[in-house]
């Protein structure tokens, strides 16, 4: 196996968290199903099965690597500032944290890939400068 160090990471409209939403029940339940179902697509019908594994926030220490973190103000499926932030702040780690949309309704979850719009072309290049801080280091 090669000794890999990862020297940054762009964090995009993610979800950190599905099985605590899906276990909350204070989420909508369309929601709560949508989840559900995502989760048995990708890990078969037992989703707690490798729910250690998916506990994001937990492996944040101080040796996560910075991160650029991403969402857009209008991402019905994720949302916004992913509760993680403070952990990473905790940690001591530094992170960058970006919200796109707020001036186009249309700006929606993964916008970064439709190079068309404007925001995309932003949000792509502000990650790039990120990570070239941390190129041959």
């Amino acid at each position: 196996m090669p000794d890999i160090k990862i020297k940054a990471m762009g964090l995009n409209h993610g979800m950190y968290d599905p099985l605590d939403r899906i276990k909350n029940k204070e989420t909508k339940e369309w929601y709560r199903s949508l989840l559900n179902a995502l989760m048995k697509d990708y890990l078969g019908t037992e989703i707690y099965k490798y729910e250690k594994e998916m506990d994001f926030q937990s492996n944040i220490t101080s040796s996560f690597p910075p991160s650029f973190v991403t969402c857009s103000v209008n991402d019905g499926l994720v949302g916004i500032q992913p509760v993680f932030l403070s952990k990473l702040e905790s940690a001591g780690l530094h992170y960058i944290y970006k919200e796109y949309g707020h001036n186009d309704k249309a700006i929606g979850h993964v916008f970064h890939l439709d190079l068309r719009k404007d925001e995309a072309t932003i949000l792509n290049n502000e990650q790039i400068e990120f990570f070239r801080q941390y190129m041959g280091k």
